[in-house]
């Protein structure tokens, strides 16, 4: 029988860190405090070497015993606008029934998605040292920068770095399940150029709302006859935004851009996404002369907190990973037989940062607390209960794999 380590850390010792966490307003782009305050988590659990890159990522570091696989903890630091939510930085710990849920939970922007596995995380390393146990392989876990933002570039920076891992576990939630993956997101912005003039004369210039209506009826159409698979269904599509330019009421707009969001299964390209949106941009701009088009993938240069530029690509990489894989058997047996988890094999319906690692050929599967209808919501709050089994599933992996 495999010598397995079960955890020795409280749910409450999770929760209050989780709570302390979500206390912290770490929009993608604002995370240093949010950073500092993961640092100094890592530093008391015990790992042997804490430190944040270039790009602003803590990655907090133990040492191995050489005699098995390592393993990188992955969970993002940002959250989205809290939006409509009620105090939304509280913290609080509440009865989660009175959102259709179960048991006590910690409340607040970013407890789901995803700074509750963050914590989760960190205490499976805390009840590693306090056991003193020394995991078989070398151990990470990392807090990335601007997740919630396209293009992944907290992991990417991560992965240019040349951060050797033989496994990735992302922490997004899902329920307790094993998520193998999920369809890609892209973004494009369909650009429309035309020409202005006083909307008293519209005549005078070529107005470039106009092929808008064309575009968006042909998107509708073409929404049900995209790429489909056994394992994640149809891809989608939704045209997301409208600016026009100068959009002023007595002005006709010479400038229109619309912004499309492509959720692709892995044979979808996203050449061929291109295709279909400049075929459709063409139809419509056929129909008005004077008027000129054209079809980008969007994106972006910023800087993350720390003053280093990242490009924001358009498109977050889409991936599946096999579940006869013999790392995947095992760990869904640990999550059954040995952390007793009501667990399934399953897939996310959003995007994570996990197509990254599986580019870069390091085998990736996910596994958090949390409820995916909760994420980007006015009730996103995290299980108390499932962070500690969750937690425990993570203080047990290395052992079994």
């Amino acid at each position: 029988m495999k010598d397995i380590f079960c955890s020795v850390v409280s749910a409450d010792e999770i929760a209050e860190l989780t709570a302390k966490f979500v206390q912290i307003p770490s929009l993608s782009g604002e995370e240093d405090k949010m950073a500092a305050s993961c640092q100094a988590a890592m530093q008391k659990a015990g790992f042997e070497e804490v430190g944040i890159d270039e790009a602003g990522n803590v990655i907090g570091f133990i040492k191995g015993s050489g005699e098995g696989r390592s393993i990188l903890y992955h969970a993002h630091m940002d959250h989205v606008p809290p939006g409509e939510m009620k105090n939304p930085f509280s913290g609080n710990i509440i009865d989660s029934s009175i959102y259709g849920s179960y048991g006590k939970a910690v409340y607040g922007r970013g407890a789901a998605d995803n700074k509750g596995s963050l914590a989760a995380m960190i205490m499976a390393i805390a009840s590693m040292k306090r056991a003193g146990r020394v995991p078989p392989g070398d151990l990470y876990v990392t807090g990335v920068v601007m997740e919630e933002l396209t293009g992944s570039p907290g992991s990417r920076h991560l992965m240019t770095k040349q951060l050797q891992t033989d496994l990735v576990v992302i922490g997004e939630p899902t329920n307790l399940n094993i998520a193998l993956g999920h369809r890609s997101s892209v973004h494009f912005d369909v650009i429309i150029r035309g020409v202005s003039a006083h909307a008293s004369n519209p005549g005078k210039g070529c107005n470039a709302l106009y092929p808008l209506g064309l575009i968006l009826k042909e998107l509708a159409v073409l929404n049900s006859g995209l790429p489909a698979d056994d394992i994640f269904g149809s891809s989608t599509l939704a045209a997301c935004n409208v600016s026009v330019s100068p959009g002023q009421r007595s002005v006709v707009p010479d400038l229109c851009s619309l912004s499309i969001n492509f959720r692709g299964v892995p044979q979808f390209r996203v050449e061929e996404m291109e295709k279909l949106l400049n075929g459709i941009l063409q139809k419509a701009l056929d129909c008005y002369p004077g008027i000129k088009g054209e079809v980008k993938l969007a994106s972006e240069r910023t800087n993350t907190y720390t003053g280093l530029e990242v490009d924001l690509t358009g498109s977050m990489i889409g991936f599946y990973t096999d579940p006869q894989i013999n790392e995947i058997k095992k760990a869904f047996d640990l999550g059954k037989n040995v952390c007793r988890l009501d667990i399934e094999l399953d897939k996310w319906n959003f995007a994570t940062d996990g197509g990254v690692f599986d580019s870069y050929g390091v085998l990736t599967f996910g596994l958090g607390a949390g409820e995916e209808r909760f994420t980007h919501s006015a009730l996103e709050h995290i299980n108390i209960e499932d962070l500690h089994k969750a937690s425990n599933f993570y203080a047990c992996l290395p052992w079994y794999i």
